[in-house]
């Protein structure tokens, strides 16, 4: 992705596409844990399910941020995504969160990644 600007992609709508087909990725997984009832049963009986559905959903700006974060770093963001779509955590909430992180990681590795491969090789 870092190389696309070099070969003459222009670099902000290249990032939007590659974001929004992410996001659009993402979402997969979201529903995956949304429909989880038998994953959810399973949690529920420890009373952990609820503590997750309430942390995430204590407040919308807590939820969005744990998405966002998750999103941007290279972080596995299908644990948070599963567990975005479990905790019934709003989906347009989610993709805004999800979009946005994933928009900021990109427009990094396309400027920097260059520079970040040949650091750490």
């Amino acid at each position: 992705m870092a190389g696309l600007p070099a070969l003459g992609f222009p670099l902000f709508p290249t990032v939007v596409i590659v974001s929004a087909g992410a996001t659009f990725g993402s979402l997969t997984t979201y529903f995956l844990g949304r429909g989880s009832e038998a994953i959810a049963g399973r949690f529920n009986k420890n009373g952990i399910g609820e503590r997750i559905h309430g942390w995430f959903n204590l407040h919308e700006w807590i939820g969005i941020t744990v998405v966002f974060l998750g999103a941007l770093t290279p972080f596995p963001f299908e644990v948070v995504t599963f567990v975005a779509g479990f905790s019934r955590f709003p989906v347009r909430l989610y993709t805004v969160g999800c979009f946005i992180g994933k928009l900021l990681k990109f427009i990094i590795l396309m400027l920097f990644g260059n520079a970040l491969l040949s650091y750490f090789i």
